[in-house]
């Protein structure tokens, strides 16, 4: 049987997260000071979505930033046990909610910071080494499969937000507001293995097809057919060896394999 605590407990929580009255008839006089527990609780969320969007924050100024965010949690109410999952629909909800989307630095800031926190706290995988290539047979590398780790993330930018961003990150003046770049650009945004930060960089060209590529499975073979495409001056097979090399020592890449059915 459920007790009377249980009950209480479940119809206080249903008044802060889905704004049901049960919680009323329990309470003296209607609950007149019901409104500060809801505001508190709201409060902290805004708290908690501020933390991981400070550039957002600051471009958008607080009262704007709690309209927006308020806005957010009303369609989006948390739904998880921890918070950390709360602004996992911001740029999604920057991006089709009036009259935000109409700003699309808005929906590229968010996405970059929220790209940045999974970067930050991804679960941990084994990375791979270069001494592990260097013990695979010459005979087998065309059909090599490499996985991504799970740190690493990647986001299209139509703006020119990394620079804002950083300069908040980093308690400066941001030398001027985000601008709109003649051609969308990749990021990717990882944790680097040997000292756990963050970091990021922007990919070169065609390097945003190549590891798409690879990481939907394609072997050593097809990115090196890919890379003859975009540019037969070079040879294909050292620009993959070398694009190759520059993941592994960043940490992107957790394995490599050969499909059983080459073996």
């Amino acid at each position: 049987m459920t007790s009377f605590l249980d009950t209480v407990q479940s119809a206080f929580q249903s008044k802060l997260l889905l704004g049901h009255d049960d919680i009323l008839a329990h309470l003296s006089d209607g609950g007149p000071f019901m409104s500060v527990y809801e505001d508190g609780y709201t409060l902290r969320l805004l708290q908690i979505l501020a933390e991981d969007f400070t550039a957002v924050h600051s471009l958008l100024g607080d009262a704007e930033f709690e309209k927006a965010m308020r806005g957010y949690l009303n369609d989006n109410p948390s739904r998880h046990r921890s918070v950390r999952w709360l602004g996992q629909g911001v740029s999604r909800w920057l991006a089709d909610t009036s009259p935000w989307r109409n700003h699309k630095v808005l929906t590229d800031l968010a996405a970059f910071e929220w790209a940045l926190g999974l970067s930050f706290d991804g679960p941990d995988a084994d990375v791979l080494e270069v001494s592990a290539l260097s013990e695979i047979a010459p005979t087998d590398w065309p059909d090599l499969v490499f996985a991504a780790h799970p740190s690493l993330h990647l986001v299209d930018l139509e703006w020119n937000v990394v620079p804002f961003q950083q300069a908040i990150k980093h308690e400066r003046d941001p030398e001027q507001a985000p601008t709109v770049l003649a051609q969308p650009v990749t990021w990717a945004t990882w944790r680097h293995p040997k000292d756990l930060s963050v970091y990021h960089r922007k990919l070169e060209d065609n390097e945003r097809k190549v590891l798409a590529a690879v990481f939907d499975g394609a072997p050593f073979s097809a990115m090196c057919q890919m890379l003859a495409q975009y540019n037969a001056d070079n040879a294909p097979e050292e620009q993959a060896a070398g694009m190759l090399a520059g993941w592994v020592n960043s940490g992107w890449l957790s394995k490599v394999s050969i499909p059983t059915a080459n073996t």
